[in-house]
């Protein structure tokens, strides 16, 4: 099942309400909703201000989709890259 919580965070669980994963990421807000782009990209958006409270290219797994970017932040030092496995 894949939930918003009450604090906005994504949330996928199994069958048994056990959580598998989810974003981490928390915000105050009156309701949130998931978007998923026309290019891929899962959003979680606050209802109210329209403002994103997380995004999939902004948090990379191993899988890689057409636009999402590679990046490297010289402020924060936050990397999003590919590494060889050889």
């Amino acid at each position: 099942n894949l939930t918003i919580s009450s604090n906005g965070s994504l949330l996928l669980s199994d069958g048994k309400r056990g959580v598998v994963w989810s974003t981490r990421e928390t915000s105050t807000s009156n309701g949130s909703r998931a978007e998923l782009s026309d290019i891929g990209n899962l959003i979680v958006k606050d209802n109210v201000s329209g403002r994103t409270i997380w995004d999939s290219f902004e948090h990379l797994g191993d899988t890689l989709l057409p636009l999402s970017p590679l990046t490297y932040n010289l402020a924060t030092g936050e990397k999003r890259v590919l590494t060889s496995w050889k």
